[in-house]
């Protein structure tokens, strides 16, 4: 006699094994999900950092830039349009606050999604958590997803 098909309690073994699994995967992925969105931001900003070290060596000072997405900028002769834009943030999240001293920020929420596929992901972070940068060229993360202000400082 051989067997066709599987008892439910065999069914039922393979289920709970799926999940425990799917249970383990999800923040895995998640953790992962977090540092790209982390990276591109840092990447975006040593963009931008080497953009105004450049002006500054031509000007002796930074450009002062509210929105990169601007083709007036001063600042578009050292950034191709297009540049700062990927899967999460798009140029219109970049903003420089202050040039002296220069503090350049990523506020999330200002992403346009039309220019950065992947923007509904992050748009939830805005005034909770931003990646920022100053005229030394650090790069640190204010504030939290879930509160909490840290500051972790990264050279780059």
């Amino acid at each position: 006699m051989t067997r066709k098909a599987f008892t439910l309690i065999e069914l039922i073994i393979v289920i709970v094994i799926v999940s425990i699994l799917a249970s383990i995967a999800a923040p895995i992925m998640m953790g992962t999900q977090n540092k790209a969105i982390k990276a591109e931001a840092y990447a975006a900003l040593g963009t931008i950092r080497s953009a105004e070290r450049l002006y500054y060596l031509e000007n002796r000072e930074y450009a002062n830039v509210d929105d990169f997405s601007d083709p007036a900028s001063v600042i578009k002769s050292f950034i191709a349009p297009g540049d700062l834009n990927g899967q999460y943030f798009s140029e219109e999240c970049y903003a420089i606050s202050s040039v002296s001293p220069l503090h350049v920020s990523c506020y999330p929420g200002l992403s346009d999604p039309a220019k950065a596929p992947k923007a509904s992901i992050v748009r939830g972070w805005t005034e909770i958590y931003m990646i920022v940068m100053d005229e030394d060229g650090h790069i640190w993360e204010e504030g939290s997803r879930g509160g909490g202000g840290g500051h972790a400082s990264s050279s780059q």
